[in-house]
């Protein structure tokens, strides 16, 4: 199997679809590959946002309601008719051909389809984010594109980062900061996860966190610099109908200036006691340069109503992560946990994000949860750091194993050999104990007890 970081492949077998809104409720479809070969048409709309808002409040409910995707016993499933309501408009006629074509030669090539849904905006004009293209529903296959591992359904804002793009050296520095205001947005839970995480990734991933950050702290954070991911956990506020209020991250209040001071009878004036406003909009975080800090490739927004921040900042990143309405704990801690595992083994972007809606899918069985991340994607291919693609098992300890086996005896050679193949199994083993929460066979855990065992006699 070719890995899928392949670069110049993996932008081979790219369609692109880009999608206008036009009057009368219909929409310009246009596709394209790099091979010059293209399809389009204005077809009408299939449904309205008021539908589409409807079937997403379904998606936390639908939890443990289907058992199998596949089976025609199902209860009704509202984002899957939508999705392939959504699927059969745009891909119809020589649009369906052109797309069957790209899919096949893909999978001839052992590389996947990238599917790169372009959604262009004018300045406060309307556009298509709005549609449910993570639902995107195959009923040919009885699958959604964006769960499958033969496409990758990522969105693009139509806009190139405004920084030129190049490949960050590792290690990856993510910088993390929550706002978790009543406690039960699981941010300290999902903190220590990440740590387990950055600890097993040989040096791969470093993760700084800023836990229950007020919005000047948030904003002073973000611009020190010096990370690659930018990475928050809490809520949001979506826009307000017809443009009224700017969408935005909530953070924690002000904190006094001096807590343990006694209570004043009377209110008096201080300027230190009066909380600042939490939110944190897109111009905040950009400032005055109109841009985030050199080096930030990728946006992650952990949080509810953050999708239309995400496309904002996509127009200044590489990437960005955002999330569609209201979402649980356990299917956010799920998705952003296993993005991190694949980036830290050295996976682009868009297979993480796929690798970590499936995870999603297999947590939460039946839950549609997994389509409410929001993922833009504004470069030729996912690739961000600069490391040889993986390979097998030893990827997460071949860098370990070249550097110290050379100039050694046949004997030492050995030992580092067999050394560097019991760490990688170890991290494999317990990367499936981590997806499975700890619901794994007891074989399992005797691997990973012999494995310890070994490792420490040699």
């Amino acid at each position: 199997m070719i890995p899928w970081s392949d670069a110049a492949r993996s932008r081979h077998h790219e369609l692109r679809l880009e999608a206008r809104p036009r009057p009368n409720d219909k929409m310009h479809v246009d596709l394209s590959t790099p091979d010059e070969y293209s399809a389009g048409g204005e077809v009408p709309l299939p449904f309205g946002p008021d539908t589409v808002a409807a079937a997403e409040a379904t998606a936390r409910k639908q939890t443990e309601q289907y058992v199998a995707r596949r089976l025609t016993e199902l209860p009704p499933d509202p984002l899957r008719e939508l999705g392939r309501q959504l699927f059969d408009a745009v891909f119809a006629f020589d649009r369906k051909v052109l797309f069957d074509r790209c899919r096949d030669a893909a999978r001839e090539a052992e590389t996947g389809l990238r599917l790169r849904i372009v959604l262009p905006r004018d300045a406060n004009g309307p556009d298509l984010a709005w549609l449910p293209w993570e639902f995107l529903y195959d009923a040919r296959r009885a699958d959604f594109l964006a769960l499958s591992v033969l496409t990758r359904v990522v969105r693009d804002s139509g806009r190139p980062p405004r920084d030129l793009v190049t490949l960050v050296p590792p290690p990856i520095r993510a910088l993390v900061v929550t706002a978790d205001l009543n406690g039960e947005m699981g941010a300290a839970d999902e903190v220590s996860q990440l740590r387990r995480i950055a600890a097993r990734s040989r040096g791969r991933l470093q993760v700084t966190v800023r836990p229950n950050r007020t919005a000047d702290e948030f904003k002073a954070a973000v611009r020190a610099g010096g990370y690659h991911v930018l990475h928050f956990i809490g809520t949001a506020t979506p826009a307000g109908p017809n443009g009224t209020g700017p969408a935005g991250l909530v953070l924690m209040p002000k904190r006094p200036k001096n807590p343990k001071a006694p209570k004043r009878r009377k209110p008096q004036p201080d300027t230190d006691d009066i909380p600042d406003d939490p939110v944190v909009t897109v111009g905040d975080l950009l400032g005055h340069t109109g841009r985030l800090p050199a080096g930030v490739r990728l946006v992650l927004l952990d949080a509810c109503h953050s999708d239309e921040l995400a496309a904002r900042l996509a127009e200044t990143v590489q990437a960005a992560v955002g999330v569609r309405g209201l979402i649980t704990v356990n299917a956010c801690t799920s998705f952003t946990l296993e993005l991190y595992r694949a980036i830290a083994r050295g996976e682009p972007l868009d297979t993480a994000v796929t690798a970590g809606r499936r995870q999603v899918d297999h947590r939460l069985s039946g839950s549609r949860e997994w389509g409410l991340q929001t993922f833009y994607l504004q470069t030729p291919d996912g690739e961000f750091v600069r490391w040889p693609p993986p390979e097998g098992l030893a990827a997460g300890a071949a860098d370990e194993l070249y550097a110290t086996r050379s100039g050694l005896p046949p004997a030492e050679r050995k030992a580092a050999l067999v050394r560097a193949i019991l760490k990688c199994n170890q991290q494999a083993l317990q990367d499936v104990k981590d997806r499975a929460d700890g619901d794994v066979p007891d074989v399992v855990h005797e691997q990973l007890r012999v494995i310890r065992s070994q490792l420490k006699s040699l």
